[in-house]
C-alpha cells in the first residue's frame, strides 16, 4: 500500500509538471497568437483605406484617387469609359507613402472638392450631402449651381509638402532628387538623411531638403524658400535663398549649405514646380492649362512649366 502511495504520489508530481508546461506553453502560443492577430489587424488597416470615399478600397482601387464606380468592371474604382491613358494618369495621382495629396480646394468647407461641389456656399457642418454627380456637396434644402462646371479630378495639380537635392560637391547643375507629398526623410526616402530633417509645416515658404555626399560622412540640411519660388522642369536655375536666416541644420552641418548655390531642375514625373503655401506644386501635361495663384500672381500651366502670362 505504501508502494502504491509512492507511486500516485510520482504520478502526480508528473502530471503536475506537465499541466505546469502546457501552460506557460499555451501563454506563449496565445501571446504570439495575439501579436500575429495584431500584425494582420495593421495590415487591414493599411489595406482598408478608401481614399477617393467611392466604395472601393485603394489597393483594389484602379483609380484610387479619382471618385468612380465599383460596378466597373473592367477598370474598378475608375469612372465608366477612361481610357487606358486616363487610367494610367489616374493611378499615377496615387503614392503609396502618403495616399493622394492632392492640393485641395473648398471654398465652404464641407468636404468636398470645389471640382467636384456643385453647391459651393453649404453651412458650415452641414454632413448630409448629395453623393450623386448633380448633387454632390449640396444638402437636401440647397439646388445644384448648373453654371458650375464640372472637372474631372485628373485635371488637378499635385502638391508636395518637401524636395530634396543631392550631390558630392563637384558639379554646379543638377536635378532635385525627389518631391515628396509628405516628408522626405520620413514619409519618402531621403539619399541618406531619414530622421535628419526638422519637419514643421510651412504656410508661406516651402522647405527643401539637402544631402551634400561625401566619402567621410553625409551631411544634411534644409532651407526655406519664399513663396512662387519656380524650379523649371527644362531649365536650370538658382535657386533665391537667405542662407544667412532660413538654412537650418540639426546636426549643425555647414556644407550641405553649398548646394543651395547651384543651379537646378525638375523631373518629368512633377513637372516645373512652384511654391505655394507651403507646398510644392507639380505642372504637369493633365493639368495644361490650368492656374493658381501665388501671391497675387496667376500662375499657368503650360507645357509642364509654370508662366505667368
Amino acid at each position: 500500500m505504501d508502494k502504491k502511495g509512492n507511486l500516485f504520489g510520482e504520478l502526480g508530481k508528473v502530471v503536475l509538471a506537465v499541466l505546469f508546461i502546457l501552460l506557460i506553453i499555451s501563454i506563449f502560443i496565445s501571446g504570439s497568437l495575439f501579436d500575429i492577430a495584431g500584425i494582420f489587424r495593421g495590415q487591414i488597416n493599411r489595406t482598408g483605406s478608401d481614399s477617393d470615399s467611392d466604395g472601393a478600397y485603394d489597393f483594389d482601387d484602379n483609380c484610387p484617387c479619382t471618385y468612380g464606380t465599383i460596378e466597373n468592371d473592367l477598370n474598378p474604382g475608375c469612372p465608366e469609359g477612361y481610357d487606358d491613358a486616363e487610367v494610367a494618369s489616374a493611378r499615377a495621382l496615387y503614392n503609396s507613402d502618403t495616399g493622394c495629396g492632392e492640393l485641395i480646394f473648398d471654398d465652404d468647407g464641407d468636404g468636398v472638392q470645389n471640382i467636384d461641389d456643385r453647391c459651393r456656399n453649404t453651412a458650415p457642418g452641414e454632413t448630409n450631402l448629395g453623393a450623386s454627380e448633380e448633387t454632390r456637396g449640396c444638402s437636401p434644402e440647397q439646388t445644384p449651381d448648373p453654371e458650375i462646371e464640372q472637372v474631372e479630378e485628373r485635371f488637378q495639380f499635385i502638391n508636395y509638402r518637401s524636395i530634396e537635392i543631392s550631390g558630392d560637391g563637384t558639379d554646379q547643375d543638377g536635378t532635385i532628387r525627389a518631391a515628396c507629398r509628405g516628408w522626405i526623410g520620413q514619409d519618402c526616402s531621403s539619399a541618406d538623411c531619414d530622421g535628419e530633417f526638422n519637419l514643421e509645416e510651412l504656410d508661406q515658404m516651402c522647405w527643401i531638403m539637402a544631402t551634400e555626399l561625401d566619402q567621410s560622412s553625409n551631411d544634411c540640411g534644409q532651407a526655406k524658400v519664399s513663396e512662387s519660388e519656380i524650379i523649371s522642369l527644362g531649365n536650370y536655375g538658382r535657386l533665391t535663398v537667405d542662407l544667412a536666416n532660413n538654412y537650418f541644420s540639426i546636426p549643425a552641418e555647414p556644407d550641405p549649405q553649398d548646394l543651395f548655390t547651384w543651379n537646378w531642375k525638375s523631373r518629368p514625373e512633377y513637372g516645373s514646380l512652384v511654391c505655394s503655401n507651403g507646398f510644392w506644386v507639380g505642372c504637369k501635361p493633365n493639368a495644361e492649362g490650368r492656374n493658381i495663384t501665388v501671391g497675387g500672381t496667376a500662375y499657368y500651366c503650360r507645357n509642364s512649366e509654370w508662366v505667368t502670362s
